[in-house]
């Protein structure tokens, strides 16, 4: 699944402050946590969630394995940012 994903400048996570491998002119690494809203895994925005979690930098995201569909954002497994 593709998705979105809000992060600062220097590509850590808001909330979280994890430094995201980021992706230079190829996929940036898989990154992998279990999946539950608000605790852990890889937390991501639909189209429509971009405008609850607007941020600095906005990446596109592959979301890999079991994705959970939350009221404003989808977590799942493995992500990776894609550009």
């Amino acid at each position: 699944m593709t998705a979105y994903k809000f992060l600062r400048a220097d590509g850590t996570a808001a909330f979280t402050g994890f430094a995201w491998p980021l992706p230079g002119g190829a996929p940036g690494a898989w990154v992998e946590n279990d999946p539950d809203p608000c605790r852990s895994g890889i937390h991501a925005c639909r189209l429509g969630d971009l405008p609850y979690w607007a941020g600095r930098v906005l990446y596109e995201i592959e979301l890999d394995g079991e994705v959970i569909e939350h009221k404003d954002k989808v977590v799942a497994r493995r992500g990776r940012l894609l550009r």
